[in-house]
């Protein structure tokens, strides 16, 4: 993953830092506290998110680091005070999680490796568990399942002994149940690292569980030994109380069918009871057949009363007003003013005219009194037809309730009760609770006994299982037999490999790796001296032995940045040996970025200015 560009604001003592890379190479120099490890630091927060102590500048509320990749990627983090921290990709947000899953993706190498890559500190510091892991995850080492059985067999180990023990085999012989769960975990012909990974957790979890069932076990079959195996037979047992349940049984049977006899007969005698009440209700409801013609012919006749009523009482109110009108024509006869103008006195006779008004009062109100009594007839005539439609609708009702009754008394009559045979008296002899309970207890105590018999048979085959996976999981952990074969078969590949980058570097430098509880690493600085460890290296060398082991893990995992952060003990000759091999082309085309780190030396500077590298003067 290339990198074209960084800037960085208030992380640790770089306040605002520009730079465009523009060399595969480039040289870090400057004096002691003037940024150099910051800067460093920087690109090591941008690519994997790993923080320093104290990352935000005095004075900086924040501190921001941002890659600049290319179209493919840019990546911008940022840490704010106290501790909160954001990135973005691409210009978006995302989570911190996330962000490394993409930049993995995109550089196809996993966060950790680029942590490795990025930082001389994490390599040294790593264990031979760790260190191994690296390329055993990388690795495509393969086993036959045959080569597999023949590493088992080879073990020699306590857990190896006891199964061996349990089975009495020759010990150069695997008993057939552990070639069984051996076959079980790795269903494969060929076996790879992450088969036996996967194999391991398996059988982790098998042990864990075999382990509990074990216990579980022995804590129900405890009293297995203490028990003394009951001398009856339980099948006598058996066919004794059977034939005490088939009497219990024939008892229970008159019982229930004496209960049901006499249910039967308080139902029927209830069922008699219902038939008589309704008889009796259906004696005594009178009604008759409803004659709907006459029904709705009184309804159609009250109907044109209605209507008749209706047009009386408007005829009614027509006389009444027309009485109301002439007699106030007759009061305004009494006064002495013309009906022509109220100013003028009229003095004319009026009595002619005043006997025909109050003769067309007496017409009027005889046509009133007339119009009256005919109302009256009609509203007498309506309320005899309204009783004859009540005197319909009420026998109407209990005419309906007489057909009711009569169907329900149908349908009882279509199902009467049927009593069963009664039974025949049955003489219960004997109470047989207290001879079954004696005999359950002593099938209950034989069962106590077979089921702990079976409980310690459980506890035993339970163990065996355990014992093989105590040895499984034990040959198959990180720092076991199986992995330890697979280191050894390319423990070899992995010393050539450094060792011919070791070379480039002409010091005579060598490397040795031993399948230790893991993959541990001896230096040889030069020809003729032992192999000693990181530790006992001096400091110049440790560079020298960061930079192969750095380069090898590189080219294993397929990194392509190289930081070499600390080249500070290095003198003239050998820093120039340091440039020469990072700026050969056969090294520059595996790697998009390397960076070295130096204190600015006047002889380091005059090195420098021989190559063809970026230079970051800080």
């Amino acid at each position: 993953m290339k990198i074209e560009g960084i800037n960085i604001k208030g992380f640790k003592g770089i306040e605002d830092f520009n730079h465009r890379f523009n060399n595969t190479v480039t040289v870090i120099d400057g004096l002691v506290g003037t940024g150099k490890t910051s800067l460093i630091q920087a690109l090591r927060f941008g690519l994997t998110g790993e923080l320093p102590t104290s990352p935000i500048r005095n004075g900086f509320a924040t501190a921001s680091v941002m890659l600049d990749c290319g179209e493919e990627l840019c990546i911008e983090r940022e840490i704010s005070r106290p501790s909160k921290k954001s990135v973005k990709i691409v210009g978006r947000k995302v989570g911190v999680g996330a962000s490394e899953e993409y930049i993995s993706e995109i550089s196809s190498v996993g966060n950790e490796i680029m942590k490795i890559a990025t930082s001389s500190e994490v390599l040294t510091k790593l264990k031979p568990s760790e260190f191994g892991n690296i390329f055993l995850n990388e690795s495509e080492e393969k086993k036959s399942f045959t080569e597999l059985i023949n590493i088992f067999k080879n073990i020699d180990s306590k857990e190896k002994k006891a199964v061996m023990a349990e089975e009495e085999k020759e010990e150069k012989d695997l008993p057939a149940d552990v070639i069984t769960e051996i076959r079980h975990l790795f269903s494969g012909k060929i076996i790879t690292l992450e088969d036996i990974n996967k194999a391991y957790e398996e059988a982790r979890a098998t042990k864990r569980e075999y382990t509990a069932l074990h216990k579980a076990a022995v804590s129900r079959s405890k009293d297995f030994l203490e028990i003394t195996k009951p001398e009856y037979s339980e099948s006598a047992l058996r066919k004794k109380l059977e034939e005490i349940i088939g009497v219990e049984k024939n008892i229970k049977a008159y019982e229930d069918s004496v209960r049901d006899y006499n249910k039967a007969m308080e139902n029927k005698k209830e069922q008699e009871k219902r038939i008589a009440r309704i008889e009796l209700e259906i004696d005594l409801n009178k009604a008759t057949l409803p004659n709907t013609e006459k029904y709705k012919k009184n309804q159609n006749d009250i109907e044109i009363l209605n209507k008749k009523i209706i047009e009386q009482e408007k005829i009614l109110q027509t006389l009444n007003d027309n009485i109301k009108r002439l007699q106030q024509t007759i009061l305004q006869l009494d006064k002495p003013v013309c009906p022509i103008s109220k100013k003028l006195i009229c003095k004319t006779d009026k009595t002619d005219f005043r006997d025909e008004l109050e003769e067309a009062i007496f017409e009027n109100q005889e046509s009133v009194n007339t119009i009256k009594q005919t109302i009256t007839e009609f509203n007498e005539l309506r309320e005899a037809l309204i009783n004859d439609v009540d005197v319909y609708l009420k026998n109407k009702e209990k005419y309906n309730k007489k057909i009711i009754l009569k169907k329900e008394l149908d349908e009882i009559k279509a199902h009467p009760i049927v009593l069963p045979i009664k039974p025949e008296k049955f003489e219960i002899k004997k109470d047989y609770s207290e001879e079954k309970t004696a005999l359950q207890e002593k099938l209950d105590l034989l069962r106590r006994y077979y089921d702990c018999e079976a409980e310690y048979k459980e506890s035993k085959r339970l163990k065996r299982f355990c014992t093989i996976y105590d040895f499984l999981v034990k040959a198959l952990e990180p720092k076991g037999p199986v992995i330890k074969e697979f280191l050894e078969s390319f423990a070899e590949f992995l010393e050539i490999s450094c060792n011919e980058r070791a070379n480039l570097l002409k010091t005579g430098f060598e490397t040795k790796f031993i399948p230790e509880d893991g993959l541990k690493v001896l230096f040889k600085p030069k020809t003729g001296t032992e192999f000693l460890p990181f530790s006992n290296l001096s400091n110049g060398e440790r560079i020298f032995a960061e930079l192969v082991l750095t380069d090898l893990i590189n080219s294993f995992c397929n990194s392509r940045i190289l930081i070499l952060d600390d080249t500070d003990h290095l003198d003239k000759k050998s820093f120039r040996m340091l440039l020469d091999f990072v700026t050969r082309d056969e090294i520059k085309v595996l790697y998009d970025m390397i960076i070295i780190s130096c204190v600015s030396h006047d002889d380091m500077k005059e090195v420098i200015k021989e190559y063809a590298v970026d230079r970051i003067e800080m």
